[in-house]
């Protein structure tokens, strides 16, 4: 499933260590705040860290669609399960630098939500995705479980314990083994007939906006050149009145808010 569609190459960021140091105290300005901000031209670091988690954000609710449309069987939450098939596509589709970036800002942005959605200390233990700070360990661990020999320094950036660290790369062989008997379904004809189709619902307003719907668009024609589905799943970029994506099982689609990409912007900044 490996492809020659290598994400757009940058630099990977260093001062990993400054970051945490920066979440451990306050932000000086809040998301709402930094909002407010002219929208300036963005540079490459800023539109590869939007890339890296468009990626991220629509592999995690491909994995929502798959599991309904294929009726797929999960025991535990189907958050963990569709978070599990996004790091496991990185390695699958891109090849390991491009991977390894989008695994760093992936972690980079699950790391930020846990500040920004902190609530003063009271988590949202209800809610059916687990906690930010555990989605950042899962993703470190199983991204470094991948290759524990080449990402030590991956591990140790992210300060994943040694006593899970342990256990990673067993993680990330039960995730492929999971998730790879899926992924092959989906490329044979016995599944159906088929495909993504993508919908524009909301014409971008910003730049960031319109890079998202750019990715949004050739990862939806990259994946309809193998996919076999059992019924149409649309894709549609949308504007929501929220920073969200979601799966709705009664539309059979995607939902992508447009408002994400400015999300990822001031998160960046930050």
């Amino acid at each position: 499933m490996t492809t020659s569609m290598a994400v757009r190459r940058r630099a990977v960021r260093g001062a990993l260590s400054a970051m945490f140091a920066l979440i451990a105290t306050c932000w000086i300005t809040t998301p709402a705040d930094a909002a407010k901000r002219d929208n300036k031209a963005l540079d490459d670091e800023t539109l590869g860290y939007i890339e890296s988690n468009t990626l991220a954000i629509f592999y995690h609710e491909l994995g929502h669609a798959l599991i309904d449309v294929l009726n797929i069987p999960i025991y535990g939450q189907e958050e963990d399960a569709a978070d599990v098939l996004s790091v496991v596509l990185f390695d699958e589709i891109y090849e390991k630098e491009d991977s390894d970036l989008i695994a760093y800002d992936a972690a980079l942005s699950m790391l930020i939500d846990a500040e920004w959605n902190d609530d003063g200390g009271e988590a949202p233990f209800w809610d059916v995705h687990g906690l930010d700070l555990q989605r950042f360990y899962t993703l470190i661990c199983l991204h470094y479980g991948g290759s524990p020999e080449t990402r030590e320094n991956f591990r140790v950036d992210f300060e994943l314990p040694d006593e899970r660290a342990a256990g990673c790369a067993d993680e990330r062989a039960l995730a492929e083994s999971s998730w790879g008997g899926i992924l092959d379904e989906i490329e044979n004809e016995a599944t159906g007939s088929a495909k993504f189709k993508f919908v524009r619902e909301h014409e971008p307003g910003t730049e960031a906006q319109s890079y998202m719907l750019e990715i949004l668009q050739d990862e939806v024609t990259h994946w309809n050149t193998f996919v076999h589905l059992p019924e149409i799943v649309t894709v549609s970029f949308v504007l929501c009145d929220e920073v969200n994506a979601f799966y709705d099982p009664e539309l059979k689609a995607i939902l992508i808010c447009a408002e994400y990409a400015d999300y990822l912007v001031e998160q960046y900044r930050e």
